[in-house]
C-alpha cells in the first residue's frame, strides 16, 4: 500500500459534462418561458434560437477549459476555492472536527466542515463567536462523494469514520 505522503493530493475538479447539464437544465426552463411568451405575442418568435446560440457559443468554451482544481485534498490539510479565479482557501485537518456531504435541495450540494474554534483572543478580535462552519460546494465535480469520502478518511481518519473507526 503506499504511503499517503507519497501518494499526493487528490485534486478535484469541476466536471464539465455535469456543468453544461446543468446549465442545458436551466437553459430548457427559460427557453420554455420565452416559447410560451413568444406564442403570446410578447417577443419576436426568432429571438430565442438567436440567445441560445449566443449563450452556446460564449459559454461553453469557458466551461469546457476550465481544468483549475476546486477541492485539493492532502496530507496536510483541504484546499478549496469557490470559483476558477478564487483564492484558494486551506484548513488543516487538526481544525476540522467533522465532515459531512448535505443535499441543499435546489442549491446543490456541499461539504459541510464543522471547525474548532479559534482562540478566544483571535474571536474578540473577529467579532465572532460561532458557529464555526464552513460549506464548500460539491456540485458537478469530477469526483463521487464515495471517492471524496474515502480520500479525506485516509488522510484525516478521525473523519468520515463509523463507530468501529472504519470509512463510511
Amino acid at each position: 500500500m503506499t504511503d499517503i505522503a507519497e501518494a499526493g493530493p487528490l485534486l478535484v475538479r469541476r466536471d464539465w459534462r455535469k456543468s453544461a447539464l446543468s446549465s442545458a437544465a436551466v437553459l430548457l426552463v427559460i427557453a420554455g418561458g420565452m416559447g410560451w411568451r413568444s406564442m403570446q405575442g410578447e417577443h419576436p418568435p426568432w429571438i430565442f434560437p438567436i440567445l441560445l446560440g449566443a449563450w452556446c457559443l460564449i459559454s461553453t468554451p469557458f466551461v469546457m477549459r476550465d481544468r483549475t482544481p476546486r477541492i485539493i485534498i492532502a496530507g496536510d490539510g483541504l484546499s478549496w476555492r469557490d470559483a476558477r479565479k478564487d483564492p484558494l482557501y486551506f484548513l488543516p485537518w487538526s481544525r476540522i472536527l467533522s465532515a459531512k456531504f448535505e443535499d441543499l435541495g435546489e442549491d446543490g450540494r456541499v461539504l459541510r466542515l464543522i471547525l474548532t474554534p479559534p482562540p478566544v483572543v483571535e474571536q474578540q478580535v473577529s467579532g465572532r463567536n460561532g458557529p464555526f462552519v464552513v460549506d464548500i460546494d460539491a456540485t458537478s465535480l469530477d469526483q463521487s462523494r464515495k471517492a471524496l469520502r474515502s480520500a479525506i478518511h485516509r488522510r484525516a481518519p478521525h473523519l468520515f469514520a463509523d463507530r468501529s473507526g472504519k470509512a463510511a
